[in-house]
């Protein structure tokens, strides 16, 4: 319950600006096991080491935080064995890039980078062309972006028009031996609040099982 931070260390780096009462720290969770039972929810915005298994039961539910206009979230597990039950889920759909009319970011979309993306009545490109509106006349989509052998990134915002366009999807990496997924692993992107405004396009899952 307690973070010392000397300032400067033991190699003379000052930290004075990072060390004040309140700042965030990133860092890296190592357990031998988890488990989550009985609507068990679970928000990891740092990367997950189990040294056995990670196990969702019982309508648990595990997720990163939603992205902002500066913080791109992501979920990292590195595990023995991931086992996801019939009623739990991973799911981060939703939690990407922000979709145009959000936070004060206009009707035009955040993509990768938090890059100016769709423009109104657009969708959210990612994999794939995001559609469009057909009154939106010259509004255009963001690049289409990613690695599809290596899927790591956050799926794009729609562009907004009459009402918020959806926000892109989050993105998940798991690194296992094993997996028993009976439940739901999931990264859609998000639906908008408009008739005209463009949806929210897919992140990524990167699933790396038994390597």
């Amino acid at each position: 319950d307690t973070i010392r931070v000397v300032t400067p260390n033991e190699n003379g780096v000052a930290f004075a600006n990072v060390s004040a009462i309140g700042a965030s720290y990133a860092g890296e969770w190592r357990f031998d096991e988890i488990v989550l039972r009985r609507g068990g929810f679970l928000e990891a915005a740092d990367p997950l080491v189990v040294a056995g298994d990670l196990a969702l039961t019982e309508s648990a539910l595990l997720v990163h935080p939603e992205t902002t206009q500066v913080y791109a979230a992501d979920l990292v597990i590195d595990a023995g064995r991931v086992t996801i039950d019939a009623t739990s889920r991973i799911d981060v759909s939703g939690r990407g890039h922000l979709g145009g009319g959000r936070s004060g970011i206009g009707e035009t979309a955040h993509t990768v980078g938090f890059a100016a993306g769709a423009q109104r009545g657009t969708g959210g490109s990612h994999g794939g062309v995001g559609g469009k509106f057909s009154s939106s006349g010259t509004s255009v989509t963001n690049p289409v972006y990613g690695n599809p052998s290596a899927p790591r990134d956050l799926g794009a915002g729609g562009g907004a028009w009459s009402g918020d366009g959806g926000d892109g999807g989050g993105r998940v990496a798991i690194s296992a031996g094993a997996m028993v997924l009976d439940g739901v692993l999931r990264a859609d992107g998000g639906l908008s609040s408009g008739t005209a405004s463009g949806e929210g396009a897919g992140g990524s899952l990167d699933l790396r099982i038994g390597a």
